[in-house]
This record gives C-alpha cells, sequence and structure tokens, in this order.
C-alpha cells in the first residue's frame, strides 16, 4: 500500500500539492487525470521517494521512500519518468535490463514483444523515435518489476505518461501489458491525458486539479461533467459506453481564454 496522509509539496516557492489523503493498493490499475500543472508528476515523484513531502507523511510499504536506500527502494517501486534523462548511444538491449543487468536476453527480448517492438532489440537507443524509447523505457520498468517479483517482492508500477507519442494500437497494448499486471497483484500508478482511454482501462481514477484530489473513483463516477469543468475548464457531455467499460466525452465548450493555453 502507498498512504499519503495529509501530503503537500512546496517547489520554487509555490505550493504544488495540497493536503493529499489517500490510501493506494496494489492488484489495482490506478489512473492520475488532471491538467497540465495539476501536480500528477509531482504526486508520482512523491510516491516514488524521488521527492519529499514539505508537510503530511508518504509511506510505501510503512517506509517513508524520500529517506529508502536505493537498492532497497528499487525493489519496493519501479518508475518511468515523463522525460526519461537518457542520451547516451546505449544498445536497447542494455537500456531495457538498467533495472535488472543479470536478465537473460531472451528475458529482455520477450518483454519488448510484449510491447510489440521486439524488433527493437538489437537498434542504438539514441537512434530511435520519442515513440520507441517510451516503450524502451516501459520494458525497462517492467524488467525490473519482475526482478523484484522474483524476489518475493510485489512492486509498485510508476508511470508519468507511458502512452505519449503512442499511436493508438499500440496505447491499448500498452495498457492491457499494465492491466495484467495489476491483475498479477502488482500496484500500477499511471499518469494519463487521454481520459478516454483512461477509462477503459483503469479500475480506479484519481483527477487531480490546482495541486488537490477532486475525483477518487471507478471512471465513470470520477469522470462527471462537473468533475471535467471543475478540471479542465470545459463544458462537455459525458456518455458510459454500453456495453463495456469506458466513457465518451463530446466537448461543448471550453471557457478558457486564449492565453490560458499550455
Amino acid at each position: 500500500m502507498i498512504t499519503l496522509s495529509h501530503a503537500g509539496l512546496i517547489r520554487s516557492g509555490r505550493s504544488v500539492l495540497q493536503d493529499i489523503d489517500l490510501e493506494l493498493t496494489t492488484g489495482n490499475l490506478i489512473c492520475l487525470c488532471g491538467p497540465n500543472g495539476a501536480g500528477k508528476s509531482s504526486l508520482i515523484g512523491l510516491c516514488a521517494g524521488d521527492l519529499a513531502p514539505t508537510t503530511g507523511t508518504v509511506r510505501l510499504r510503512d517506509v517513508a521512500p524520500a529517506t529508502c536506500p536505493p537498492d532497497e527502494l528499487a525493489l519496493l517501486r519501479a518508475v518511468m519518468p515523463q522525460s526519461p534523462a537518457l542520451e547516451h548511444p546505449f544498445a536497447v538491449a542494455d537500456v531495457v535490463a538498467l533495472g535488472a543487468p543479470a536478465t537473460p536476453m531472451d528475458a529482455r527480448e520477450k518483454v519488448l514483444e510484449e510491447l510489440g517492438c521486439s524488433a527493437l532489440l538489437t537498434r542504438i537507443y539514441t537512434e530511435l523515435s520519442g515513440g520507441e524509447r517510451r516503450l524502451v523505457q516501459l520494458a525497462r520498468v517492467l524488467l525490473q518489476a519482475e526482478r523484484a517479483a522474483h524476489q518475493g517482492h510485489r512492486p509498485w508500477l510508476l508511470l508519468d505518461e507511458p502512452v505519449n507519442q503512442l499511436d493508438l494500437g499500440r496505447c491499448h497494448q500498452v495498457m492491457t501489458a499494465l492491466e495484467q499486471r495489476a491483475a498479477e497483484g502488482l500496484g500500477v500508478i499511471t499518469v494519463m491525458h487521454d481520459i478516454e482511454l483512461a477509462s477503459r482501462h483503469a479500475e480506479r481514477l484519481l483527477v487531480l486539479a490546482h495541486g488537490r484530489v477532486i475525483a477518487d473513483g471507478d471512471p465513470v463516477a470520477a469522470l462527471r461533467e462537473g468533475i471535467l469543468e471543475e478540471a479542465w475548464e470545459i463544458e462537455a457531455e459525458v456518455e458510459a459506453e454500453s456495453p463495456g467499460p469506458g466513457i465518451r466525452v463530446r466537448v461543448i465548450q471550453s471557457s478558457r481564454g486564449p492565453s490560458a493555453a499550455g
């Protein structure tokens, strides 16, 4: 479990997160949605231990992740940041195994194959497109989590926009892989901008706005018309898909002025 109690974060003198109270459990695919600047990446950073709360507490399996030794933390969670800082011309096979360096080559190829990109195994990372790099980084996280699971742990996958820059088919392939990890008992938290895609795959959806959680529940409950107006400043009609999970959103108009974009 990840527990946040009255957690707040101030960065560069600005309040980024305020009074966050959450209990997040493994075995669920949890999607974190909200407008730009809502605090989604910062919340992932708190859960991962990359950021320490300014107020309140964060606990990852009863430890404060920001003070946990790196080798122990690597067994508790695997993180995919929004913009991985890797510009060295490593082979993809080596990047995939950064979190689990003893992994045999066939296992590295298998995790790429699950994401539909096994052909990348022999490529050079810096020669890949943005979308291909994201798939390689996701494979790295999945392999790290697999290593931790083999050692008796149930790690969290903390993913910041894993489907960014991916084509439609690959997006669904990635989300299906994440659903499978949740079904196997891992915890999965992923930042999403495509709320319709999130609604089709998430079991629990959190909406952030202005550094606060304003909705928390199943996707149909969390993505009500009033929540969309409060978070994204849009007037929209929301229709639950039937049969099957998910919603469809028809935007009627935005209340944002020209200067509100970004």
